[in-house]
């Protein structure tokens, strides 16, 4: 409020100071020094006069407003608690169970025959391995190759037939057989040239 009255008291001396002037020379202050004499003495010699304008002083406004700046209050940010997923589990069906028949006899005299065979084909193959040529007999295995030569699951002997270079299955090497003590004139065959055993093959 003092600032507002000390303002209004300097407008009023400014305004005072202002009529003083402007009634002194209402049509404009004077200044100036006389010009210099003509030669000519019959002119008579003029002051010469500066005409300052009056102008009327601009008045400050009676109050500055300064616009104050409102803060804007910063947002506190709400904390979301950190969900963990739950893992979703799929209940698997249960898997389907394969029946497979029981072995038939047969086959499982089969598979036995063929394991112990494969044995005595290993020692057949040291025998040539060592000497150059096959045996002539099983019993050329004993006691080097084999400490005897094993029969089949169901007690059944195997044959040995080895082809010299001039017959005619030359090429097949040799065959070992069994026959199968479950069912008749079932025969499985080992033939050396294809390295396979087959349980459909004529007796040798």
């Amino acid at each position: 409020m003092k600032k507002v009255l000390d303002v209004l008291l300097v407008l009023l001396l400014v305004g005072m100071v202002g009529y003083l002037i402007y009634a002194d020379g209402k049509d404009g202050i004077l200044v100036g020094t006389p010009a210099p004499a003509q030669a000519s003495p019959q002119t008579r010699p003029t002051d010469t006069f500066v005409l300052i304008s009056n102008s009327t002083p601009t008045l400050p406004p009676a109050s500055v407003t300064v616009p104050t700046k409102t803060a804007t209050p910063t947002p506190t940010p709400t904390l979301v608690p950190s969900i963990t997923p739950t893992p979703t589990f799929t209940p698997t069906a249960a898997p389907t169970l394969t029946v497979v028949p029981t072995q038939s006899l047969l086959d499982r005299e089969i598979a036995g025959g063929i394991q112990r065979g494969n044995q005595i084909i290993k020692a057949i193959e040291m025998y040539h391995t060592e000497k150059g040529v096959y045996p002539l007999s099983l019993n050329d295995l004993i006691p080097r190759y084999m400490v005897d030569i094993p029969l089949t699951t169901n007690g059944r002997p195997y044959f040995y037939r080895p082809f010299d270079v001039t017959s005619p299955l030359a090429s097949e090497v040799y065959w070992l057989a069994f026959r199968a003590e479950v069912q008749d004139h079932v025969t499985c065959t080992y033939m050396r040239r294809l390295d396979y055993w087959d349980c459909d093959f004529a007796s040798p």
